[in-house]
């Protein structure tokens, strides 16, 4: 029995291999077809306008590395300059170990500042070009990479620092030969030159960023709509449309109310047997709750997908990755069952399911109802499938499905040729996905019980 079970087992992956193979191809020979002749075309478009998406990032590029080594310095001499306030100068001993100790507190914390921000950067810049050239590092590797990469970009602040030009800029557009030392030119010379360049290239900024707009446009519309249509002929696409707000609240599995921004696009709908459903990507954002801030916070960056679920249920229940546990073993566990945020924690019996999942229930009757044992390897199997760790909730009979993207997914990158397969690819891939969960999940078939 369990030979023939094994036997089975590998004609059935087989057959899954020759279909995604065969899938791979049928695709393939569509790219060829109808994407490619578009991408093209598209491509000698975009090369016309990268000097001016290059002179757009050198310009912002340069402001930061200008800007930030040059404001703490100014500030540092004015400090320097302006002992006087304190009701004497500072050439006794007092006074010199006051500026050393001011100096150095505020240099230790500009600079702690400075290290993550370009820790940051060179981390998001490495990602940029992984994903672009599809590049694989594992975890030592990023890490070692993005600090080579903050090294280079400190380095260069740290020349640029060093040069006449970030302290006598002031001097050479005055046309002093010996600066004028005034508090309020010295304080304020960097907030003109900002403001004057802004002001005078405000126009052209306004037109790349235009051009730029029109090209993301003609790309979703020949290339992502032709690969949802090809994906499923009866879907519908529309770039510009989002998953309304209310029914993104819906969810619940965002903790935090988008008052700030709710933004998205790339919507698709459509109907698998009996089973409507639809997704889009979504950006949403709240306003910080700190009353000294107006920054915003990350609410939710992503796709997420709607459907109706095949069984009726009156509570709601939360799928959500396992984060806790996977990252602080034992002590994870205790702390998810202290999450104020969620209803009761719930432990199931399938242990591959408890691994990647920590689920939350305000029923636990009927949470076992809805996450049956089959069920629960069908979630599975759709985990594996999936690139990235999901979100799912169970909530007024419907099935919310949330995928956190660090990026837009079907916008084109602007500084990379269009004319990639594999880009375009994953794109498909994407789109299956979630065009597929609903089979996937079994969700056509009508159940009252199991």
């Amino acid at each position: 029995m369990n030979l023939i079970s094994t036997q089975e087992f590998g004609l059935n992956n087989k057959s899954s291999i020759h279909l995604e193979i065969e899938k791979k191809e049928r695709f393939k020979a569509f790219y060829e077809a109808e994407i490619l002749p578009f991408l093209k075309d598209l491509e000698v478009e975009r090369k016309r306008s990268l000097p001016l998406y290059f002179f757009r990032g050198i310009y912002g590029f340069a402001l930061a590395l200008f800007i930030i080594p040059t404001v703490f310095n100014t500030f540092i001499d004015l400090v320097l300059d302006m002992g006087g306030f304190f009701g004497g100068n500072f050439s006794d001993s007092f006074g010199n170990t006051f500026l050393l100790i001011f100096r150095i507190l505020f240099s230790s914390v500009f600079v702690f500042i400075l290290l993550v921000f370009i820790y940051i950067f060179s981390a998001k810049s490495l990602d940029f070009l992984s994903r672009y050239y599809k590049l694989k590092f594992t975890k030592s590797q990023k890490l070692l990479y993005s600090i080579l990469l903050g090294a280079a970009f400190l380095i260069i602040i740290r020349l640029i620092n060093l040069t006449p030009y970030s302290f006598n800029l002031y001097r050479i557009s005055a046309g002093f030969e010996s600066g004028d030392n005034s508090v309020f030119w010295h304080t304020f010379k960097w907030f003109f030159i900002i403001i004057g360049s802004a002001i005078i290239l405000a126009p052209l900024m306004i037109l790349i960023q235009s051009r730029e707009d029109k090209f993301v446009k003609k790309f979703k519309n020949g290339v992502v709509k032709k690969i949802v249509l090809f994906t499923d002929p009866k879907l519908n696409y529309l770039p510009d449309k989002v998953i309304p707000k209310s029914e993104f609240m819906d969810s619940k599995i965002p903790l935090g109310n988008p008052d700030s921004k709710y933004l998205g696009g790339d919507f698709v709908s459509g109907k698998r047997g009996d089973v409507e459903f639809r997704f889009s990507q979504i950006n949403a954002k709240a306003r910080s709750q700190s009353s000294k801030s107006n920054d915003e916070v990350n609410v939710f960056q992503g796709i997420m997908f709607i459907c109706r679920f095949n069984k009726p249920f009156t509570k709601e229940h939360f799928v959500l990755p396992d984060v806790a546990a996977a990252a602080l073993g034992v002590t994870g566990e205790s702390l998810q069952k202290l999450n104020p945020c969620r209803p009761p924690l719930v432990r199931l019996e399938n242990i591959e399911f408890e691994k990647e999942f920590a689920v939350y229930s305000q029923d636990e009757i009927e949470c076992r109802y809805i996450l049956s044992l089959s069920f629960m390897e069908r979630i599975i199997a759709l985990r594996k499938k999936s690139s990235l760790p999901f979100s799912m909730s169970f909530v007024n009979s419907n099935l919310y499905l949330a995928v956190s993207y660090d990026r837009d997914v079907f916008r084109p990158p602007v500084f990379f040729s269009q004319i990639n397969f594999d880009r375009i690819l994953e794109m498909y891939e994407d789109i299956l996905f979630y065009t597929g969960i609903v089979d996937d999940l079994n969700l056509n078939l009508k159940i009252w019980g199991d």
